[in-house]
């Protein structure tokens, strides 16, 4: 997702708000701050700013990312994701 919004807002200030973890997963709260001047997925910047909260659950195996689930809060219609399946190890 980091990299959507790195395409849509090249000054991107992403900041970490709030982290812990237990056992095998960590919690993360996050902010994204920046101006629209991008683009991707057709989408183009129109020049505002805009600040994306939201928050991020992984969970660990074999000290890797096994599953990542989360939601950016602050969007009006708001995004949900899930991965099941690892990153590579090509990101």
């Amino acid at each position: 997702m980091f990299q959507q919004m790195q395409a849509l807002m090249p000054d991107i200030d992403a900041r970490i708000e709030e982290m812990f973890g237990e056992r095998d997963k960590v919690f993360v709260r996050w902010r994204y701050t920046g101006t629209l001047s991008g683009s991707f997925e057709g989408r183009h910047g129109d020049g505002s700013r805009i600040e994306v909260i939201g928050f991020s659950v992984y969970r660990f195996e074999d000290g890797r990312i096994a599953e990542d689930w989360g939601a950016d809060i602050s969007l009006p219609q708001g995004h949900a994701w899930r991965t099941a399946s690892p990153p590579s190890d090509k990101e």
